[in-house]
């Protein structure tokens, strides 16, 4: 009996067990998610069959989606599809690609070559967040096609003679999505003998190609770039690239970054030019390149590429590296400021040269001398004078301050300060001396202060050490002043 007991009430218990219940209900939004993507997919893939089965068949069966030098040999659907609904003649773009079932097709606007018109369509099937993008060349007589890519966002096309023979030949620039606000491309070349679409050559982040680049830092912030295909190479100053700190030390010299961790990425440009005057056209690529360490770019690598015909390959002809470039913001015996990219790194040097300081700010910082060896650092990380934070440094003996917060003024050996606890939600201003607190400090608690954490108070500087303080009070943050004499 008192088994029986025990069991009802642990069945109570989990009944009313919110946990179980939200584990229960979880479980049924997941089955009822699961049954519809599946009765979608079953839906498209039906709708799909039935659009093989009554879509206009080509009127010539030449079309061609040969695509020799590709990575892979198989027939994709999509590509079968969109042969099965596009007839083999000029006019299959109003015949009716839409009541043929591909309603989801996109067709480019047409580049003009000498052998006809290109086109580029986007095929979005049902289930996919990117398109099938397929190549569509009409000639006089024929439509050729060749799938481009099943996992790509759009491309450009170009026609350019490539290989020196009568002709132009087809180059696609096939974006890939990611890497930043550079890109990341596919560069596909395509050739158009009389028997279908020949793909020559095809480079980028899936396949890569050997560029022949490498990396290696050396001592003080040098940067050597090499490579073995062309002999070139050469030594950069990269002093202010990275975060201090984090590639280099404070004396610049590389940590434990290899060669391996210095990437030349992804094309994310091409541009078409004769650089040797023979008629045909070379491919001059640009390559994002980073440090694997840090978010930050080093530099852009350009490749130029040459179709060699003897081997049907392509081969780096000239290669070059240009650094991101780093501007000098303000310089001198005690201090440097630089700006690379997004970023502002400070280096603070003492008398001797050697580095007091290095840091990195999103925000370009504020600094000055205060005195004759005296650096004062400043730097605000949002609005308004409660987010100004302040540094100083004595070059002359290498003394370094603590990191002041909310700073009003600084004069001499002295700063000014608003400090707020959080605890007891006292609101103060301190007057104390930069290096060593002990030798003058006094605190000037603000009775009565508006109960607001931030931006409670302002200065105003009277002349001979003699500062006057505004402050905030009472609940309808009225003002009062009070003056500070510092010794």
């Amino acid at each position: 009996m008192d088994e029986n007991n025990n069991i009802q009430k642990k069945r109570s218990f989990l009944l009313k067990s919110p946990v179980l219940w939200v584990v229960i209900c979880a479980l049924l939004i997941c089955s009822v998610f699961i049954a519809v993507y599946i009765s979608l997919d079953d839906e498209a893939g039906t709708k799909n069959t039935e659009n093989e089965e009554t879509s206009v068949p080509p009127k010539n069966e030449e079309i061609s989606d040969d695509t020799t030098g590709s990575v892979t040999d198989e027939v994709h659907e999509p590509l079968e599809l969109m042969k099965s609904c596009i007839p083999n003649e000029p006019d299959w773009k109003t015949a009716g690609l839409e009541s043929a079932g591909l309603s989801g097709v996109e067709i480019g606007e047409p580049h003009s070559a000498s052998f006809g018109k290109l086109y580029v369509l986007k095929y979005y099937s049902i289930s996919k967040v990117f398109c099938d993008i397929f190549l569509a060349v009409e000639t006089e007589d024929l439509v050729y096609l060749s799938e481009i890519s099943s996992f790509g966002v759009g491309c450009d096309t170009y026609t350019y003679d490539i290989d020196g023979e009568s002709g132009d030949e087809i180059i696609l620039k096939v974006d890939t999505g990611g890497n930043g606000g550079y890109g990341s491309y596919d560069i596909i070349v395509y050739k158009l003998p009389d028997d279908g679409i020949k793909q020559l050559y095809i480079t980028g982040r899936a396949d890569g190609y050997d560029d022949g680049f490498s990396a290696r830092l050396e001592a003080p912030f040098k940067l050597e770039i090499g490579n073995e295909h062309t002999g070139y190479s050469k030594t950069f100053d990269i002093k202010g690239m990275f975060e201090p700190e984090r590639i280099f030390d404070e004396y610049g010299i590389p940590g434990e970054v290899y060669s391996e961790d210095i990437y030349f990425d992804c094309i994310h440009d091409v541009k078409f030019e004769d650089v040797d005057n023979d008629g045909a056209f070379e491919l001059i690529c640009r390559q994002y390149s980073y440090c694997s360490w840090t978010a930050n770019g080093i530099g852009l690598a350009y490749t130029t590429l040459k179709y060699d015909k003897s081997n049907g390959e392509f081969k780096v002809i000239d290669a070059s590296f240009e650094p991101e470039e780093i501007f000098v913001i303000e310089k001198n015996g005690y201090y440097e400021v630089t700006r690379c990219g997004w970023y502002f790194s400070v280096y603070i040097y003492d008398k001797d040269g050697k580095v007091l300081y290095c840091d990195r700010f999103e925000k370009e910082p504020e600094i000055s001398l205060v005195s004759d060896s005296t650096v004062k650092l400043c730097v605000q990380t949002g609005t308004g004078l409660s987010t100004n934070w302040a540094m100083f440094f004595n070059c002359r003996n290498g003394d370094t301050s603590e990191t002041f917060q909310y700073v009003l003024a600084s004069e001499g050996d002295y700063v000014i300060y608003g400090d707020y606890d959080q605890k007891t939600e006292e609101r103060s201003i301190v007057v104390q001396h930069i290096f060593v607190g002990s030798l003058y400090y006094k605190r000037y608690v603000l009775e009565n202060a508006s109960p607001v954490a931030a931006d409670f108070a302002e200065i105003n500087s009277l002349g001979g050490g003699k500062y006057e303080i505004t402050y905030l009070v009472g609940e309808d943050y009225g003002q009062e002043t009070f003056t500070v004499q510092l010794p």
